[in-house]
C-alpha cells in the first residue's frame, strides 16, 4: 500500500492574483477554521506532516488566529505557494518547519527578507504550465509516489494537482475513517493533469 505520511490542506482558497497557471483555480470562497482543523487533527490522528495550502494561505481572513491550531496537527507543519506575503506575518513563518514563497516582481522584498532572517524558506518563480496539459495515465507519476494526498473541507483527495481536483473521485471523512486504506483506493485524476511529462 502506498506510505501515506504528509497531508496538503487547503486553508483558504481565496487568492487575489488569479493567475492563467494556477494549478488551483478555485472559482469559489471557501475558509477553515479552528473547529474544522481540530477535527480534522483528529481525523487524520498520525500523520506526520501537515502542509497548508490554497489559495493564498496569508489571505485567510483570520491566518494568524489559526496558526497555533495548525501546529497541533503533525510534528512537522509546511506552508506552500505563498505568493503574498506581509510584513505582519514574517514572525509567524518562523513557526513552520519549511515555507515555500513563491516570488513575483511585488513580493521580492518580502522575500528577500524572510529569507535572510529564517534558513527554513525557500522561494521560486512559479512554473507555467499549458492549460491543455496531456494526462499522466501510463506514466511515471512522482506525486503517486511520495505519498501527498489533497483535503478540502470534509473530503480527501488522492492527488494535490489541478485543475479542479475538488470534482475528481474523493473520499469522505470522519472521525473513526481508516482513511489510508480508503484513499489508497481512490482513483487518480490523471486527465488534463498540468504536471503531466514531469514524473
Amino acid at each position: 500500500m502506498r506510505e501515506y505520511d504528509k497531508a496538503t490542506i487547503v486553508l483558504t482558497t481565496r487568492c487575489s492574483r488569479k493567475c492563467q497557471h494556477c494549478a488551483f483555480p478555485w472559482d469559489y470562497i471557501w475558509d477553515s477554521d479552528e473547529d474544522h482543523i481540530a477535527w480534522l487533527g483528529k481525523v487524520l490522528q498520525k500523520v506526520q506532516k501537515v502542509e497548508i495550502t490554497g489559495g493564498e494561505p496569508t489571505e485567510h481572513p483570520r491566518f494568524g488566529e489559526l496558526v497555533p491550531s495548525i501546529e497541533k496537527m503533525a510534528k512537522s507543519v509546511e506552508a506552500e505557494e505563498l505568493s503574498i506575503v506581509t510584513g505582519r506575518y514574517h514572525p509567524l513563518l518562523t513557526r513552520f518547519s519549511t515555507v515555500f514563497v513563491s516570488e513575483y516582481d511585488d513580493n521580492a522584498e518580502d522575500v528577500k527578507k524572510i529569507k535572510a532572517e529564517n534558513k527554513h524558506v525557500f522561494s521560486g518563480v512559479p512554473r507555467h504550465f499549458p492549460a491543455d496539459s496531456s494526462t499522466h495515465e501510463g506514466k511515471r507519476c512522482h506525486r503517486a509516489e511520495i505519498g501527498v494526498m489533497a483535503i478540502l473541507k470534509d473530503r480527501m483527495y488522492p492527488c494535490v494537482t489541478g485543475p479542479a481536483y475538488d470534482k475528481a473521485p474523493s473520499l469522505r471523512l470522519y472521525p473513526g475513517i481508516d482513511w489510508r486504506a480508503g484513499i489508497a483506493k481512490t482513483p487518480f485524476y490523471c486527465a488534463h493533469c498540468r504536471f503531466s511529462g514531469t514524473g
